[in-house]
């Protein structure tokens, strides 16, 4: 899905928004561990799927979804939620390409996380 990619990985507007009144290093730390969470999600992920176990993908891709939905990342929303539904229908196939594409998206976020916490910091 190369279109796709051309979509910013973060609303970089709505992401300043929340960051508004807040004390830059206390944004960055949330924003980080918000990172890290995905991270940890990611190799969670990665077992559920090498053990074919449908509930925990679905788990999953529910929970990637509202935490990423929750910091902006819409992309990586969308595609948890799309991984959240094909582990419920059963799906496998679906369930592995949308895995795959979710794992992308997480890389996307992660390295967005990482600038942002720069001096000139705005995510990706």
């Amino acid at each position: 899905m190369p279109e796709h990619r051309l979509v910013p990985p973060f609303d970089r507007a709505a992401l300043a928004a929340m960051r508004t009144g807040l004390p830059r290093d206390a944004f960055d730390d949330v924003l980080r561990t918000f990172a890290t969470s995905v991270g940890h999600n990611c190799a969670a992920l990665q077992a559920a799927l090498r053990d074919r176990d449908r509930r925990s993908l679905r788990s999953l891709g529910h929970g990637i979804a509202g935490s990423a939905a929750t910091f902006c990342a819409a992309p990586l929303a969308a595609v948890a939620l799309e991984l959240q539904n094909c582990a419920l229908a059963g799906r496998w196939d679906d369930v592995e390409a949308a895995a795959g594409r979710l794992l992308t998206e997480a890389e996307r976020v992660t390295a967005a996380v990482a600038g942002w916490s720069q001096p000139s910091g705005e995510a990706q």
